[in-house]
């Protein structure tokens, strides 16, 4: 028999399996030897609390992985030269902090904002600067922003983490390399912001998708998300109509005195046309400068350090970004391992018809499928949200709703 499994909220199409692949050798021959009975070769990228990512060699071809701790019957490792290692700053010796210096760390925020650019993951990596000693806590936290937006679902969470817990306890400055939509929201929370030459901010129509696909946001639900932009830009003390002009269509003009004052018109009175009706503003690094968005263009640390008025400075809290680039290639992974995942548990069902005994193997199967699933999930913990690979958002309905299916199939006739 052939046999698909239902969702109660969502219709979901499965797409062509992905898998990441690089045409380079393996330096060195790492083994693991998983609980299931496989041996791989390879070698270990990095490694986490619960997790190992391996580098997997098929061939000429590499393949990485991820694999819980508890997957794993023992791993062995190739021994090094110690000439061959990478350092990181911090990992032998600790920083060296000269008396007077400015101590900045930068946490990346990239990608889509949701899954990748996440407040969880933000707040983690503001507790690794809350656990550093006294001595190498930052003074200043520097959020680099490049992002193309995502969901409005998570510029609330981002704002409370940035508003309400980073800017409690340091000084924080946004750093735009691009911050478009829901990015731009984002970046508005931190009262100083810096833009690289090529950076711009704006673009931050609100959609909504229904069965025609994605539509701009209208009514009740375009007025909530105006009110956030108000709230968040007063977060950042800009005048809101600034952010509404990104929004929605409308003009927006200023005048600027001579001490660089600005003065902001939902009309064009001004002596500035910023935003003629029937555009939504984006601004590129000279306008957001102009206008006052941004303090100044900066294209390197050493340039931004010194536009923050730190002629001594060094970086500190690596490990704090380190987080964000792991958390993003956890999810990278993820939704990769998810969709393939859920295309072996739909193919196990597909074959799960004959004799009762291989119905009941391909029932195991598929269970065996769904338990790495939730696996995943845990390592990239925003998919509960937002889903990826395909899938909808992995939540504890979701796989209560599947586990129900399961059980239901399993029973006898």
């Amino acid at each position: 028999m052939t046999t698909t499994l239902r969702f109660k909220h969502l219709a979901v199409s499965l797409v062509a399996l992905a898998t990441l692949f690089c045409c380079t050798s393996i330096a060195s021959a790492d083994k693991i030897h998983l609980k299931d009975g496989r041996i791989l070769d390879g070698r270990i990228e990095s490694e986490g609390d619960e997790y190992v990512y391996f580098i997997l060699e098929i061939g000429a071809i590499e393949k990485r992985e991820i694999f819980l701790l508890e997957e794993i019957e023992k791993i062995v490792r190739e021994e090094a030269d110690e000439d061959d290692a990478d350092p990181k700053p911090g990992d032998d010796e600790p920083i060296v902090i000269p008396e007077g210096a400015c101590k900045i760390a930068y946490i990346t925020l990239e990608e889509t904002v949701g899954p990748y650019l996440n407040a969880d993951a933000l707040l983690h990596s503001k507790q690794i600067l809350d656990d550093l000693p006294e001595e190498q806590r930052p003074d200043i936290i520097v959020l680099k922003i490049n992002s193309g937006g995502g969901a409005l679902l998570e510029v609330g969470p981002l704002a409370e983490a940035i508003h309400e817990d980073l800017k409690e306890d340091y000084r924080v400055v946004g750093w735009i390399e691009s911050a478009i939509s829901a990015a731009s929201l984002t970046i508005f929370n931190c009262e100083e912001i810096y833009t690289m030459k090529e950076g711009n901010v704006g673009g931050t129509v609100a959609y909504s998708m229904g069965s025609g696909g994605a539509t701009a946001m209208e009514g009740e639900g375009l007025e909530r998300v105006l009110d956030a932009g108000k709230e968040i830009s007063i977060n950042g003390r800009r005048n809101p109509l600034i952010m509404r002009s990104m929004q929605v269509w409308m003009t927006l003009s200023c005048d600027i005195d001579e001490d660089g004052n600005i003065t902001w018109y939902d009309n064009d009175s001004g002596e500035f046309l910023v935003s003629p009706e029937g555009r939504i503003l984006t601004l590129n690094s000279v306008d957001a400068v102009k206008y006052g968005v941004c303090k100044a263009i900066t294209d390197t640390k050493d340039e931004l350090a010194k536009a923050l008025g730190c002629e001594e400075w060094v970086e500190v809290g690596y490990e704090a970004d380190q987080y964000q680039q792991e958390f993003r290639e956890n999810v990278r992974v993820a939704e990769t391992r998810a969709s393939e995942l859920w295309s072996k548990i739909q193919i196990a069902l597909n074959f799960s018809g004959g004799t009762k005994k291989n119905h009941t193997r391909q029932i195991g199967t598929a269970r065996r499928y769904l338990k790495e699933l939730k696996n995943l999930v845990r390592k990239a913990p925003s998919l509960e949200t937002y889903g990826g690979g395909g899938l909808p958002p992995l939540d504890n309905d979701w796989f209560r709703d599947i586990d129900k299916q399961l059980r239901e199939m399993a029973k006898p006739g």
